[in-house]
């Protein structure tokens, strides 16, 4: 199998970020006939997808094609999404003892996974931000590389971050991104909130993919073949640009990008010569998908769509 289709949907929160999940499983199940997993530190959840009746359960929902597992305050979150990127999933069981333990397998062809969700970019960083801002810096088995200042009330601890945490935390981001990329799967797709930042050399405000602090706005594209920015124009329609534009109110440029053959960036902007796709009311990034496929049947239906 060649290496997984990697993209990043980034947007404002309420412009449709995760319900384009909804699209993208439901392609993902068209045309390989796969299931999806989700793995979420969004704040908003998994509620459209679930709406939708996509979300997995082996009780309630055993025919869901997207399993769930949110991230959020996990006691080994660094841990965890290192097992996450590697293929493994966690599967919670009762022990001996009556306490609930998490057993991490790898059963990527069992479950026949086709697609990774990750909600998203800067929801994870900030968990990441968070989780080493309560390591105890005094306990060897939990101390983190830089120590930073810590506060104590009431018997709750308190601790800020230093710089070198978001170092840290970006690299790893990075990493999650390059591991899950690896995995034997067709298409890895994260989602990201708007970030700001500047360009290395010139110093120019940008926007892009969120990621923890703003040192890492202007390379996160970078991180995959497909970085979409996606905008709310209508109540029922977005735009999901895939060509670098400027904001029209401050001027200030989004990264976008597709990374698609010359001759296949010209026929697609002969039809779209905005740099964006519109997506209707019940229209999602699988869209995009389907344009930028190498079959004639694919451009056809793209058209089609837009005219």
């Amino acid at each position: 199998m060649s290496r997984a289709r990697t993209m990043c949907i980034y947007g404002a929160s309420g412009n449709g970020k995760t319900s384009q999940l909804i699209y993208l499983a439901k392609y993902v199940q068209e045309r390989w006939g796969k299931t999806c997993r989700l793995v979420s530190a969004d704040p908003g959840g998994w509620m459209p997808l679930e709406d939708e009746g996509l979300i997995w359960n082996p009780e309630s929902n055993p025919n869901g094609i997207v399993q769930a597992f949110n991230v959020t305050n996990r006691p080994m979150l660094l841990h965890d999404m290192r097992k996450l990127s590697q293929g493994y999933w966690p599967y919670a069981f009762l022990a001996a003892d009556g306490t609930v333990k998490t057993h991490w397998k790898m059963d990527i062809e069992g479950r026949n996974v086709g697609a990774y969700f990750i909600e998203g970019l800067m929801s994870i960083g900030s968990a990441f931000i968070s989780h080493i801002s309560k390591q105890d810096n005094e306990n060897a088995a939990t101390k983190v590389l830089y120590a930073a200042p810590r506060y104590e009330e009431g018997g709750e601890s308190f601790g800020a971050v230093d710089r070198g945490h978001y170092g840290l935390v970006q690299k790893e981001l990075e990493n999650l991104v390059n591991q899950i990329g690896t995995l034997a799967i067709e298409l890895m797709c994260w989602t990201s909130h708007v970030g700001a930042g500047e360009e290395r050399t010139s110093r120019v405000p940008i926007y892009g993919p969120g990621v923890a602090g703003t040192a890492k706005t202007w390379v996160a594209p970078s991180w995959f073949a497909h970085c979409l920015h996606i905008e709310k124009e209508e109540p029922a329609e977005c735009r999901l640009w895939f060509t670098q534009h400027k904001d029209s109110q401050s001027d200030i440029k989004y990264l976008a990008k597709a990374s698609i053959s010359p001759s296949r960036m010209r026929e697609i902007l002969e039809m779209y010569p905005e740099g964006y796709i519109t997506l209707e009311l019940g229209e999602g990034a699988d869209k995009y998908l389907r344009l930028i496929s190498p079959t004639v049947e694919a451009t056809v239906v793209g058209a089609a769509k837009e005219s």
